[in-house]
């Protein structure tokens, strides 16, 4: 494979300090001032947190495109892209996309953004065309590689500096040990590290070729045989039918990524060279290519299925967008396969580009609303068949589906009717806080079930770590060196049952889950039950905790690990 060196990029020892170093450290010590001013804040501040993601983001795409002579450039270009994350991430944090995912999905789809732009900016950097698909590809598989080589050389920075640290403090010297620890100065010295780490591969481009050459390598000789496997799952799908693709997200989301492999290896196979090089990866190719149709119609079918019968929910609705982008890429790449015309994919990876960009944005508006569909949807259902409608699905309702799941509920109480009666029963959720160190010793009370019964006191002081202010707690053993603790607030509606388990003379926990009751009348008749210590564990497929006749099987899955396999009665 013939690639030709960039030339362009900064070269020296005193590039390397001047135009890598200094700026990366430079981005540590304004990512510090941020993060030093969010962690004074008794809220996390999304504005702060937007600086700090922007600052991050523009540091790496200065380090990732600058070239000699065009300093200043790469720092304009960094700061817009900062710019543009960071007013994306702070605008996120007023919509539905931040509420659902705490942050998470907003600052995944600015990483994407940045990941997107990378090569588009090089190419614009090196005068190349932005429809000149061979440096473009040649970045997209460099960049990684580049970022991949730099990290093991921050390693190797970071433990040469806890070893200086550690050799000076034997002699007296603790200097260097205090100011690695000094927040300001360790996040200076990482940006430091990081900016010198990519300097340094970036201007050793040879090692960065060999590495995208490895990467490419083991993915082609990957390909035919992920191929094989990923017919013989059709095949079977097609034997023993769809119902197993009904079971969850699990099953969409494997399909969805089995796909995303397949796309990744067809590039990998026809590489820079614009075509496969041997008649088995192009055999491979025209394999994925029809395998990609199928799969991708599988994932669609079992999530439509999945939204069919239970409606949307936030999850749902994101995985219906990664269905869909990836979706757009199977008859993209089948048509490449199919006819060997290969410009098809390159026009193909480009327009996509755009798509990824546009999803990535379109997220973090407000045109994006994954809690007002889903409430929607879930009270479309609900109202359809509401006699099969439990109290947990107008708790998830309520706590689950944001601002406007709560003023659903709210609406759903004021209302009439059997969904509206069923609401007016479901107690406050408890507002939980930790205990301070004036509130030390204040927690509620901790009875045994029978009262008569011994507590361990090693026992005991497990408890103590997980009853929580205003909770009081029924400890029962119901087998020896097994204990299920109901813990529950002042208010009605709601509990928590832990299962301990006595191991080498330590208790530790091996299940929390949470109960809902239908009435206060449910739960109180529910405590007796347990205060009497008529509590105790039935073999099923799964010992579960029984407390008088209620058996709490939702307790099953997360006892897996624990299976009774043996004939209880020996």
């Amino acid at each position: 494979m013939q690639v030709e060196l960039d030339e362009r990029v900064p070269r020296g020892g005193s590039s390397l300090m001047t135009v890598f170093g200094l700026p990366g450290a430079a981005v540590g010590f304004l990512f510090w001032v941020v993060v030093d001013r969010i962690e004074g804040s008794q809220t996390l501040p999304p504005l702060l947190v937007a600086l700090a993601l922007g600052i991050s983001l523009a540091g790496g795409t200065y380090l990732l495109t600058v070239l000699k002579g065009q300093t200043v450039r790469a720092v304009v270009a960094a700061i817009g892209v900062g710019i543009l994350t960071a007013a994306l991430f702070y605008m996120a944090s007023h919509y539905q996309g931040w509420a659902m995912s705490e942050g998470v999905l907003p600052f995944l789809a600015n990483v994407l953004i940045v990941v997107v732009l990378l090569p588009f900016l090089r190419a614009s950097a090196k005068g190349n065309s932005f429809f000149d698909y061979r440096p473009l590809f040649a970045d997209a598989w460099s960049i990684p590689a580049i970022v991949g080589v730099a990290q093991a050389f921050v390693l190797v920075g970071a433990a040469l500096a806890a070893l200086v640290a550690a050799l000076f403090a034997f002699i007296g010297l603790d200097f260097v040990r205090d100011l690695m620890g000094e927040p300001w100065f360790f996040m200076t010295y990482a940006g430091l590290l990081q900016g010198v780490a990519v300097g340094v591969v970036r201007q050793r481009e040879s090692a960065v070729l060999a590495v995208r050459s490895i990467m490419m390598a083991l993915l082609r000789v990957a390909s035919p045989v992920f191929a094989a496997c990923l017919t013989i799952f059709l095949a079977a799908v097609m034997i023993r039918g769809f119902g197993s693709l009904l079971d969850g997200l699990s099953p969409v989301a494997t399909l969805t990524c089995a796909a995303a492999v397949a796309i990744v290896m067809i590039n990998a196979i026809v590489a820079d060279e614009g075509r496969p090089q041997t008649p088995l990866f192009a055999a491979t190719s025209r394999l994925f290519g029809v395998l990609l149709i199928f799969v991708m119609a599988l994932a669609v079918y079992g999530l439509a299925m999945r939204i069919g019968a239970e409606g949307f929910t936030p999850n749902r609705i994101v995985a219906l967008l990664a269905v869909t982008v990836i979706g757009l890429y199977a008859p993209i790449y089948a048509a490449a396969a199919l006819s060997e015309s290969w410009v098809i994919l390159r026009q193909g990876n480009i327009a996509m580009s755009g798509v990824l960009l546009v999803v990535a944005v379109f997220i973090q508006t407000p045109l994006f609303q994954p809690h007002s569909w889903s409430v929607a949807s879930q009270l479309a259902i609900m109202e359809e068949a509401p006699g099969e409608v439990s109290p947990s699905d107008l708790i998830y309702l309520r706590d689950d589906l944001g601002d406007e799941g709560k003023a659903a509920f709210e609406e759903l109480k004021a209302g009439q009717g059997e969904l509206s009666d069923m609401a007016r029963h479901i107690g406050e959720r408890p507002g939980y806080r930790l205990p301070t160190l004036e509130d030390a010793g204040d927690i509620g009370s901790i009875i045994a079930g029978p009262h008569d019964m011994e507590i361990p006191e090693t026992l005991l002081e497990a408890i103590r770590a997980k009853v929580l202010i205003g909770e009081e707690a029924i400890v029962t053993m119901p087998a020896a060196g097994e204990a299920i603790i109901f813990k529950y607030p002042k208010e009605r509606g709601y509990m928590t049952f832990l299962l301990f388990r006595q191991t080498e003379g330590q208790w530790q926990e091996l299940d929390q889950q949470g109960i809902y009751f239908r009435s206060d009348e449910e739960r109180d008749a529910f405590l007796e039950e347990a205060r009497a210590g008529r509590v105790g564990f039935e073999t099923k497929s799964f010992r579960v905790p029984v407390v008088g006749d209620k058996v709490l099987t939702s307790a099953a899955d997360r006892l897996k690990p624990y299976e009774v396999t043996e004939d209880p009665a020996n």
